[in-house]
């Protein structure tokens, strides 16, 4: 094996690797958003014209 396949196979695991945690970490970060947009609809009156913090 030459040194360029070498770095190749560890350049195309690294960058599965870094895929997988970003899908992951893309997926989390989706539903933290949806829970956050559920939470503000049921706790809040919309048609009162109240605004929810995104941190609820």
């Amino acid at each position: 094996m030459s040194l360029y396949q070498i770095l190749f196979r560890i350049i195309i695991r690294l960058m599965f690797f870094a895929t997988a945690n970003f899908t992951y970490l893309f997926q989390t970060m989706l539903y933290r958003a949806f829970q956050n947009v559920r939470m503000c609809l049921l706790n809040c009156d919309i048609s009162a014209g109240d605004h929810c913090d995104a941190e609820a």
